[in-house]
């Protein structure tokens, strides 16, 4: 449960390639289709389906039920560092970021000085898990996306479920440093702009449903990365531009 690995990896832009980054997603992949249903094209890749809420959520129903007879591994309000997340900073041509536990809350502040996403994790490996955490982001730009990360192998190969503070969210894999939009920025009445926003993966097996405030916002089936660790997740699409995102209450479960 003291294991924590912090790790960086680039992407491109979602707006448009940046010329500056260096790892892009493969050949194969589309933006999303008019009635915002993404699909990734290539046949050596899954398809990926999004249910989108008809009308915004009411605060009383973030809460998504744990699967029955699942025993809760972590629950971390952030009050203390029991947990050992890493705490600190690094600054390099990629990014200039630092992690901080301030008043009850994990606070990262970060600038992008290239298209990237960096995560925290913590714990052992798992397969099957029930992850999630409450994030708002209170400064900075709107095209960050912040959420969890799961099935982390090495700093270069893992899932990212998250929204983004324009109303969107995303979902996508990462191996050996090539990203792929599973996906690919949706937008979302679930997604509570300025607010705090309660994000949650439930992996079972090659499946996966991630909600956010208590919906259901996407379903993908994915068998490429079949287990690692969980943690917490931020990126930019962007260059130069910074944000300011505090996340509380982390759990994870596990059968």
């Amino acid at each position: 449960m003291g294991i924590v690995i912090g790790s960086l990896f680039l992407f491109g832009d979602r707006f448009g390639q940046d010329p500056g980054v260096t790892s892009v997603p493969p050949a194969g992949t589309s933006a999303p289709p008019a009635t915002g249903v993404p699909s990734v094209t290539s046949a050596a890749l899954p398809t990926a389906t999004v249910s989108i809420p008809t009308a915004p959520p009411t605060p009383t129903d973030s809460t998504v039920p744990v699967p029955p007879g699942w025993r809760l591994i972590i629950s971390d309000p952030f009050d203390t560092n029991g947990n050992g997340w890493e705490t600190g900073g690094f600054s390099n041509e990629w990014a200039t970021q630092q992690w901080d536990l301030l008043s009850g809350k994990y606070h990262w502040v970060a600038m992008a000085h290239r298209s990237y996403a960096t995560e925290n994790a913590i714990g052992g490996s798992v397969t099957d898990f029930y992850v999630s955490v409450v994030a708002i982001q209170t400064d900075g730009t709107d095209d960050a996306s912040f959420g969890v990360a799961f099935r982390i192998l090495e700093s270069d190969t893992f899932y990212r479920f998250g929204v983004s503070n324009d109303g969107s969210v995303f979902f996508s894999r990462s191996i050996d440093w090539q990203a792929t939009p599973l996906v690919d920025w949706v937008p979302s009445s679930a997604v509570r702009i300025n607010e705090e926003n309660t994000i949650t993966v439930i992996g079972q097996g090659s499946h996966f449903r991630g909600y956010v405030n208590g919906q259901l916002v996407a379903e993908v089936d994915d068998a490429m990365i079949p287990s690692g660790q969980v943690g917490i997740d931020l990126g930019f699409d962007g260059i130069e531009r910074s944000v300011t995102v505090d996340f509380d209450d982390f759990i994870l479960y596990t059968p």
